[in-house]
């Protein structure tokens, strides 16, 4: 056998180092194993299509394999030290921006659970939405008519 193909199936970022490993490897080099690193999201995406079965390895792989047999292969990997302190800071930098934003509407929603807030029955304006709008008018009975609503929203 002259080329290995294998598809180690990782998740979150710990498939980064296991393809590094295979890759750059100099015990398994003899073989000059062609490694692959395949989008888990790209397997949920396509595992949607097919009827609901179980969560195992092996169902997993059956359908990473399935995948492959009507795509084409993704980019074959090449270890590169050279960007992967930046990779590393942009993925942290989303996780904390995603954290950040789940966090601080989870903190939003309670604060409004205080409030009467009639603008939650508008269908398609959520509560932080709401929450934005309630702190920019405050008080609406400041208000006497629609139109200086209007004319703080700009409007008029």
């Amino acid at each position: 056998m002259e080329k290995v193909s294998k598809y180690p199936m990782t998740s979150q970022n710990y498939g980064f180092h296991l393809a590094e490993y295979l890759a750059i490897s100099d015990k398994l080099s003899v073989w000059k194993p062609l490694v692959y690193v395949i989008n888990a999201k790209h397997i949920k995406d396509f595992k949607r299509a097919f009827p609901e079965r179980d969560k195992t390895d092996l169902i997993d792989s059956q359908f990473i394999t399935e995948y492959l047999r009507f795509r084409k292969l993704p980019h074959l990997f090449e270890a590169n030290n050279h960007y992967l302190p930046l990779q590393r800071l942009v993925r942290y930098r989303y996780h904390l921006v995603k954290n950040t934003k789940r966090e601080t509407n989870k903190a939003i929603e309670k604060e409004m659970k205080g409030f009467s807030n009639p603008l939650l029955s508008v269908k398609g304006l959520g509560p932080v939405y709401a929450a934005g709008i309630f702190a920019c008018i405050g008080n609406i009975k400041r208000f006497s008519t629609h139109d200086q609503i209007a004319k703080l929203a700009g409007h008029i």
